[in-house]
This record gives structure tokens, C-alpha cells and sequence, in this order.
């Protein structure tokens, strides 16, 4: 009584690595080093992060901490995510950078000036995966998916296998990753 479904979560996996996915299915660990060769050059050429530049007025780097450009984005994006409770950038380091138990890393992109931040990406590593825990993007259509496909670029210089996000059902968003 009084609830509503407002979406359905999904699961997303981005394969970057094939190699123990092929393991995992059966095939032997000599003959699974060669075909996943082939298959993650198959991955890497379909993949949209390998064919759209990054968007070149645009700063990126993991950050320590949260300052009041997190609480600008999150004004302009909360509309979006009426079921979402605040965010804050106090709220944000306490759930995500004072937890002992995880390491929680965030991936900021910022505008060529740094005043103003354009996404937040908040991923752990789980075992080969990197988990992207909270994702919040500009509402500017036209550099969104140039701040994934850049993150996308940037997890696969990292030592995983694949790219997870829980979200809401997002077509637009579903087809970037």
C-alpha cells in the first residue's frame, strides 16, 4: 500500500578481458591465451571508447576528497533522481571514503577551468571487476558519453577483466556502457 515500482535495477557487465571468462566456461588455460587474442581485439574494436575521443576541454583525475563543485552537480542532477535521497559531499566521504572495510575510489571530470564539476564516478575493485558504485553525470547530453567512454578507457588501464554498475533501467545510458 503506497509503494509504486518506479524501475527496474539492472545489472551491466562490460567484458574487457576475456581470458578468464573463457576459463570459467571450460576452455583449457593454453587454448583460452590464444582465443581470448582474438576476442578481446573483437571487444576492443566494437567497443564505442576506442572510436570517440574523450572530449578535449575536459580535466579528469581521481580525487582524495569532495568539495562544493560535487554539491553544484548534484543540485543540477537531482531532479533526475527523485527517489535518491541527498548527496552531499559530506554524505559522499562518509559512505564512500571513511569506509575501513572498502576502497572506494573517485573519478572526477571537471570543466578546462576546474571550476565545475561534470561527473562523479565513485568504483571499487572487486576481485577482476571494477565496480562503479555511484555514477552521477552532467545533464549536458553532449559531453556524457565523451566522460564514459573516457572512464571506460581509463578501467581498461587498470588490472581487471570487466566494468559492473547496478542502475535503474537507462536505455541511452545501457547502450554507452
Amino acid at each position: 500500500a503506497g509503494y509504486k515500482q518506479v524501475g527496474c535495477i539492472k545489472r551491466h557487465v562490460k567484458i574487457l578481458k576475456s581470458k578468464r571468462q573463457l576459463i570459467k566456461r571450460g576452455v583449457p588455460s593454453v587454448i583460452s591465451s590464444v582465443v581470448a587474442l582474438v576476442i578481446d581485439l573483437w571487444l576492443l574494436l566494437r567497443a564505442g571508447e576506442t572510436w570517440h575521443r574523450a572530449g578535449e576541454n575536459i580535466q579528469y583525475e581521481t580525487l582524495d576528497q569532495l568539495d562544493k563543485r560535487f554539491d553544484a552537480l548534484w543540485q543540477e542532477c537531482n531532479l533526475e533522481y527523485s527517489i535518491v535521497p541527498d548527496r552531499t559531499c559530506k554524505y559522499m566521504e562518509w559512505k564512500f571514503l571513511d569506509d575501513p572495510d572498502d576502497e572506494n575510489i573517485i573519478y572526477g571530470a571537471f570543466s578546462e577551468d576546474r571550476e565545475r564539476m561534470l561527473a562523479c564516478i565513485v568504483y571499487r575493485r572487486v576481485a577482476s571487476s571494477v565496480e562503479i558504485r555511484e555514477l552521477l553525470l552532467t545533464k549536458d547530453e553532449a559531453i556524457r558519453s565523451h566522460i564514459i567512454w573516457h572512464f571506460l578507457r581509463y578501467a581498461r588501464t587498470l588490472p581487471v577483466d570487466s566494468v559492473v554498475v547496478n542502475m535503474l533501467s537507462n536505455k541511452k545510458l545501457s547502450a554507452e556502457l
